[in-house]
C-alpha cells in the first residue's frame, strides 16, 4: 500500500543527514527506499516481461543514483521530486528493455535478410563485429530499424520522436563513423 510522504521534508532531512554525517539515517533512507520500491513495482508491472526480482534490482539501481548529497539536491530542486524518480525508473526500464532486445539480436524477416557475411574476409568480419559491439543502444537500434527491419527514415523519425532531418543526419553520421572505423 502506498505510503504518503512529504517530499520536501524528507529531502531536506536527507540533505542535512548527508551534509553533516555523510550518511543518510536509516529512517529517512528507509522512507525513500520504500517509495522508490513501490514506484518501481508499479512501473515494471505496466511494462510486463519483468520479474519481482528485476523490479527490486531497478529500484536498487535508482536508489544508488540518489545516494549522494548532489543527487538529493538535484531531486530537491525539481518541481516534482516524485516525477523525477518516476523518470529515473522509466529510463532504467527502457535501458533494460533495449539491452534485452539487443541480446536477443535483431529480428530478421524474410523480406529483409541479414547481410551476407561470406563477402567479407575473416579480418573484415572480425573488424565489423568489433565495431558493432562498440555501438550504443541508440545507434544499434537505429541500424536495426533501418537495415534489418527495412523502415524508412520517415518511419524511424516518427517512432523516435525526431524530425526527419535529425533522423537522417544521425543515420548518415553513424554510417560514416562505421565506414571510418572499418577502414582504420
Amino acid at each position: 500500500m502506498s505510503q504518503k510522504i512529504d517530499w520536501e521534508v524528507l529531502l531536506r532531512e536527507l540533505e542535512e543527514d548527508l551534509a553533516s554525517a555523510g550518511e543518510a539515517t536509516r529512517q529517512h533512507w528507509g522512507l525513500l527506499a520504500a517509495r522508490v520500491g513501490e514506484l518501481s513495482e508499479i512501473l515494471v508491472g505496466q511494462h510486463g516481461g519483468f520479474s519481482a526480482v528485476e523490479a527490486e534490482d531497478i529500484a536498487q539501481e535508482v536508489l544508488l543514483k540518489l545516494h549522494s548529497l548532489d543527487a538529493i539536491r538535484i531531486l530537491r530542486a525539481t518541481a516534482s521530486p516524485e516525477g523525477y524518480v518516476v523518470a529515473l525508473i522509466r529510463n532504467r526500464i527502457i535501458d533494460e528493455l533495449r539491452r534485452e532486445r539487443r541480446r536477443s539480436g535483431p529480428e530478421v524477416s524474410d523480406d529483409y535478410p541479414a547481410p551476407d557475411s561470406s563477402a567479407l574476409s575473416a579480418e573484415e568480419a572480425i573488424a565489423l563485429e568489433r565495431v558493432l559491439d562498440e555501438l550504443s543502444d541508440d545507434d544499434w537500434g537505429l541500424l536495426r530499424m533501418r537495415f534489418w527491419e527495412g523502415r524508412s527514415i520517415e518511419e524511424i523519425a516518427r517512432e523516435l520522436g525526431l524530425r526527419y532531418s535529425t533522423a537522417s543526419v544521425r543515420l548518415f553520421r553513424l554510417l560514416r563513423k562505421l565506414r571510418e572505423r572499418m577502414q582504420s
